[in-house]
């Protein structure tokens, strides 16, 4: 039996994290590509990103919807043989006092997901839901190789007492070691939080020659008061709103609506609704950070002589 364990991360690389680890696991995992590295300076540090510390109840909203427990899951990594393709198929589960709460990973063997040799997360099929008080939290997996090569399955539990009292708003992961290979899944179970459903616009100026212009690069969000100084925290530990190469790109609407990987994502209350935004577009690459309180009823535009970048934020309570 292969172990799975549910665990805090700390404020250390990866490398260190893993060193706890069986040699397997450390020796799959390409450490070198996730090594700690300097972070840009409008991400480095919560003082960039602070906001004054009035509590929730006190903060004026206009559109303040009720908070609630909530769990976030941010990103599924697995790790597998160097340079090797592979086609998995299975589940990931998250269950609550052994009820199924949702699917993170879903896709049986006809449909089964392709990873290149360099690729290794899975995009996380749903993984914004509510968290109830007092429940355990669940994660299991059960997902192969198409040809057999990698098969992993397993079982993590938070009891509800340990979660509840030293857990809370952390950044955790569960791990689960298999047959040539490994899967950790990263997350946050959050005391109070709200819902935010974005819609991000992306519009080039100028006439630009391109008729049906395509947009690549990356969307995330993250909190402030969370570690984010490693690679690897900021590899893991945000949620990918939209994530595209230069090779995949995808054509923008009439309107310059970015199709974005998830509708919605939790928001804590003691942070607001921090937005990284790198985009390309024919030959003009944009970089943004946007910071959108909790409750406001919400739309920012940033105008260049290049470009329109809006966004629109709706406000829900989580069910």
């Amino acid at each position: 039996m292969f172990p799975s364990f549910s665990y805090f991360i700390p404020q250390v690389p990866l490398d260190d994290v893993l060193a706890s680890f069986s040699p397997r696991a450390q020796g799959i995992l390409e450490i070198d590509d996730m090594e700690t590295e300097e972070y840009d300076e409008h991400y480095s540090s919560d003082e960039s990103l602070s906001h004054i510390d009035i509590p929730w109840e006190l903060r004026p909203h206009r559109n303040k919807p009720s908070s609630s427990p909530a769990i976030e899951i941010f990103s599924i990594f697995i790790g597998k043989e160097k340079s090797k393709a592979i086609q998995i198929h299975g589940s990931i589960e998250i269950l609550s006092e052994g009820v199924r709460v949702c699917y993170i990973f879903r896709r049986d063997r006809k449909d089964a997901l392709f990873l290149s040799e360099h690729m290794n997360t899975a995009g996380v099929l749903d993984g914004s839901r509510l968290y109830e008080d007092g429940d355990d939290l669940e994660v299991k997996v059960d997902v192969e190789d198409a040809e057999g090569s990698l098969a992993i399955k397993g079982y993590a539990k938070w009891d509800a007492e340990i979660l509840d009292s030293w857990y809370r708003d952390k950044q955790l992961c569960s791990f689960f070691q298999g047959q040539n290979g490994f899967f950790a899944v990263h997350y946050s179970v959050f005391s109070n939080a709200v819902l935010a459903s974005p819609k991000i616009y992306f519009q080039l100026k100028r006439g630009s020659v391109d008729k049906c212009p395509t947009v690549y690069g990356n969307i995330t969000s993250q909190y402030c008061k969370h570690f984010y100084a490693s690679r690897y925290h900021q590899d893991f530990y945000r949620s990918v709103l939209f994530m595209k190469t230069q090779g995949d790109a995808v054509p923008l609407s009439a309107d310059g609506l970015v199709p974005l990987r998830q509708p919605s994502v939790v928001v804590p209350t003691y942070s607001p609704f921090i937005v990284n935004v790198d985009l390309s577009a024919s030959t003009l690459k944009m970089s943004s950070v946007l910071k959108i309180e909790i409750g406001d009823d919400y739309c920012k535009t940033i105008e260049t002589d290049d470009y329109t970048l809006r966004i629109e934020v709706d406000w829900c309570e989580i069910k």
